[in-house]
């Protein structure tokens, strides 16, 4: 996975002054949008990564992780679908929990929330409640009544259906059974890890937790490199930050390679500029500079 260098904040100044006045600057978009581009597919790559998908260093040939095996055989969270009483739209939970992290509104009368960047505060203007931005996802998270993100009606999260088997889950048959006393192949049995070879044994949980913290050792079947997911993580951690919601980069990394002409260029270079505002802390990752620099200049550049 290639590193592309962050863009330096006057190239993107230039840019909008050019654009107050009427000049929309090709090159200028083209140098800028491609910049951002690569910086976006390598955010989205690092998640991949941590989800077990990790890019090759020598040849970008996919190596998958024990993780992404795991998470293979794990259960996923339920999805299902239910109807807005109102609209009658097919909705999940995850649908109207996410609607509201990129557009937050009031819990109470549902108007949409004002946002003051330099404070870090969401406010409503009607009635007047004030929530910090960790506040707000927080709230979000625990809340059982939250507004359809098509008409805003109040809905309420579906109950959890129940497991149609009451049999224990099977353990992963993806987890390393090496002993780490005589490094001899060992078994899962019943809520522990034994090694008929020198009866060492260790209860299941605290086996797995020791295996989590291990050095995982990854080889590429495409051209033969070796390399561990520690060091992998620790170069490309340092130049990429991980973000919870990467809504807005998958959006523009999406939407920059159908942009035919300058002007569909400006509104998804501006609609991501936009989103970076928003969330502060993911900035830095397009933008040459600082956490508090950046963010002194993003405001900069909204109010002039």
């Amino acid at each position: 996975m290639q590193l592309s260098p962050r863009l330096k904040p006057w190239r993107i100044r230039q840019l909008y002054q050019l654009t107050r006045i009427g000049i929309l600057d090709a090159d200028k978009l083209q140098h800028i949008g491609c910049g951002l581009y690569a910086r976006g597919e390598a955010v989205l790559a690092l998640g991949r990564a941590k989800r077990g998908r990790v890019p090759c260093p020598q040849c970008d040939h996919i190596v998958y992780r024990q993780i992404y095996y795991r998470q293979q055989h794990t259960t996923q969270p339920s999805t299902s679908e239910f109807s807005c009483p109102t609209c009658a739209e097919t909705l999940t939970w995850h649908d109207c929990k996410n609607a509201l992290r990129n557009h937050p509104r009031c819990f109470d009368c549902r108007n949409m929330l004002g946002w003051n960047y330099t404070e870090n505060i969401l406010a409503c203007p009607s009635c007047k409640h004030t929530w910090t931005w960790q506040k707000y996802r927080q709230s979000i998270k625990h809340r059982v009544l939250l507004p359809c993100p098509h008409c805003n009606t109040v809905v309420r999260k579906p109950a959890p259906s129940k497991s149609p088997s009451s049999r224990p889950k099977k353990a992963s048959v993806h987890w390393d059974l090496t002993c780490p006393n005589c490094k001899k192949q060992g078994q899962h049995i019943p809520s522990a890890f034994h090694c008929s070879h020198c009866g060492y044994e260790k209860q299941w949980g605290k086996f797995t937790k020791r295996q989590k913290r291990r050095i995982e050792h990854l080889s590429c079947k495409s051209c033969g490199h070796t390399f561990t997911w520690q060091s992998w993580k620790k170069q490309h951690d340092s130049a990429f930050a991980h973000t919870g919601n990467p809504a807005p980069i998958h959006q523009f990394v999406n939407q920059w390679p159908r942009c035919k002409s300058p002007g569909d260029q400006l509104i998804a270079i501006d609609g991501l500029i936009h989103a970076l505002h928003g969330r502060g802390a993911l900035a830095p990752v397009f933008i040459k500079g600082d956490a508090n620099s950046v963010a002194q200049w993003l405001d900069d550049l909204a109010f002039k």
